[in-house]
């Protein structure tokens, strides 16, 4: 599905990888987080991470994040917000107390936009935009290196996706994230990145100046 890539993404960049449905972006996305198998080398923060054990490179995935196209599916229907966003600290950072976990998240729901109360919600109760900035406080309360997104305003109305906008570019300037933002839609990474790049029939195809 994808051959012959080379790809360098920069520290604080937020890149754009445009294409149609089939391209193989999705499938790239997911070979450089290891999600899939594929042969070549990933480096990531100077360290191969194509060579790492599981237990390494699960490490690793605190710094490496992944938002899925549609947000609900990837969250734990179990799990109430205040559950899913403070997961990965549970895993991540063991030593912090349950006082100090609650505050990161709380700090968290406001860098995206949303209200306490929804701590106590089950992913049912979220709308899709809600569900879409939980799935990245998920990501942004790890203080994670790279974020990366898949079709991410797919399932936004116009409000949801300016205030997408701004939560992403106000995340890269703040904590430094780098982001690669995945989409067939030219307009959103035209709005979003310092550089886009085409895929085509699973080829990194063209540079595409930025509007």
């Amino acid at each position: 599905a994808v051959k012959g890539v080379n790809l360098t993404l920069y520290r604080q960049e937020i890149l754009g990888i445009f294409g149609e449905n089939g391209a193989g972006k999705t499938t790239l996305m997911k070979a450089l987080l290891q999600l899939i198998p594929m042969t070549g080398k990933i480096v990531f923060k100077g360290c191969d991470i194509t060579s790492l054990s599981p237990r390494e490179l699960c490490h690793q995935r605190k710094d490496m994040q992944m938002i899925f196209q549609n947000p609900a599916s990837s969250l734990n229907p179990k799990f109430t917000v205040m559950e899913v966003i403070e997961d990965g600290l549970k895993l991540h950072e063991p030593k912090l107390s349950a006082i100090e976990r609650k505050d990161r998240v709380k700090n968290v729901l406001v860098d995206v936009q949303l209200d306490e109360s929804l701590l106590s919600h089950y992913p049912e109760m979220l709308s899709g935009g809600e569900a879409q900035r939980v799935t990245l406080a998920r990501s942004l309360i790890l203080k994670s290196v790279l974020i990366i997104f898949d079709e991410p305003t797919a399932s936004l109305d116009a409000t949801a996706f300016k205030s997408f906008l701004d939560i992403v570019q106000t995340a890269n300037k703040k904590d430094g994230t780098a982001c690669i933002i995945i989409s067939h839609n030219k307009d959103v990474l035209n709005a979003l990145c310092h550089r886009v790049i085409e895929m085509k029939d699973g080829h990194l195809y063209s540079l595409i100046p930025r509007c």
